[in-house]
C-alpha cells in the first residue's frame, strides 16, 4: 500500500525496519519526530515501518527488501516512486543511532532527501 501511495504521489518510499525494544530504533524514531526533520520527511517521503521483533518477525518482508537489517537496526531502505531501491543501510549505518547527535541524524535525512530528489521525475 505504501509503495502504491508513493507511486501515486510521486514521492520516494522510506521503509524503516526496527523494534520497540531497541534503544537505537527509539532514538531514530525520536529524530523522525524532531521539528527540523518531520517536515522534510513528510514533504518528501512516504514512510512505512516494519517491526522485526528480535530478528524473528516479518522475516519475509526483510528478505524481500534484501535483508537491510544484516548490519543492525534500525535500518532504512529508500526507493524511487516506482519501487527501485536507491539506498539501503545494510552496513548498519544507523545501528548506533542513540549515540548520534541530532545534527548527524539531520545530515542522514538530508542525504536521503538528496537521493530522493535524484530519483523523482518532475
Amino acid at each position: 500500500e505504501a509503495q502504491a501511495l508513493a507511486r501515486r504521489e510521486n514521492r520516494c518510499l522510506m521503509v524503516i525496519f526496527g523494534a520497540n525494544w531497541c534503544g537505537d530504533c527509539r532514538a531514530f524514531d525520536a529524530a523522525l519526530r524532531a521539528s527540523d526533520v518531520t517536515q522534510m520527511v513528510d514533504d518528501n517521503f512516504v514512510v512505512t515501518k516494519v517491526d522485526v521483533g528480535n530478528w524473528d518477525r516479518n522475516t519475509d518482508i526483510v528478505e524481500a527488501w534484501g535483508d537491510p537489517i544484516a548490519g543492525g537496526i534500525p535500518a532504512v531502505v529508500l526507493t524511487t516512486p516506482e519501487g527501485e531501491i536507491v539506498y539501503s543501510s545494510k552496513a548498519g549505518e544507523l545501528s548506533r543511532a542513540r549515540h548520534m547527535d541530532q545534527a548527524a541524524l539531520v545530515r542522514f535525512f538530508e542525504g536521503l532527501l538528496e537521493l530522493g530528489k535524484q530519483s523523482v521525475v518532475p
